[in-house]
């Protein structure tokens, strides 16, 4: 496999891997008045919105790299409105994005498509690009959950929980680090 697309098949695998690791994470530690509670985060305030709004952009970028439109209204259109449904579509959402960099050729990681965004304004991007973007994307947003945990982990074995989460790529890369 040619170093690029490797590249982005440790990326996808590091995605499936921290999704499921904070839905373990959550399902241990994280009541479900607290996973449903505003919390603040931008554009979804609670950790269910973000986690819809995380798995909504990997459909839509995944639709527009293999013109099979995912049809939304907004960018925080509510897809699956079950914290188990949710786990289990960012799980499988996951997987199709391992399946989609194992199916692109080397060359079409460096090639452009064309697509419209959310607006209907056409736009041309490159697919590596594109990849890119998803796994920073959903790497943000697991972020911001990390952080908006910390408000409602209260204490100081709250703190060690979220501490030992452990959702950075050197962790996915070398387990014993």
């Amino acid at each position: 496999m040619a170093g690029l697309q490797a590249h982005y098949l440790t990326m996808a695998r590091y995605n499936r891997w921290a999704t499921a690791k904070l839905w373990t994470f959550l399902r241990a530690n994280v009541t479900d008045a607290a996973y449903k509670l505003d919390v603040g985060l931008p554009m979804a305030g609670s950790i269910h919105s973000t986690m819809n709004h995380i798995l909504l952009a990997e459909r839509v970028w995944h639709g527009r790299m293999t013109d099979n439109i995912f049809p939304i209204a907004t960018l925080t259109d509510e897809i699956v409105s079950d914290s188990d449904g949710l786990e289990q579509a960012m799980l499988a959402s996951a997987d199709e994005l391992i399946h989609l960099v194992q199916s692109l050729p080397h060359e079409r990681l460096a090639s452009e498509y064309q697509y419209s965004n959310s607006r209907g304004e056409p736009n041309t991007q490159v697919y590596g690009n594109t990849l890119s973007h998803v796994f920073n994307h959903g790497t943000h947003h697991r972020g911001q959950i990390s952080g908006a945990m910390g408000s409602l982990l209260p204490g100081a074995t709250g703190k060690e929980k979220l501490e030992n989460i452990g959702l950075d790529l050197l962790y996915f890369l070398n387990p014993a680090a």
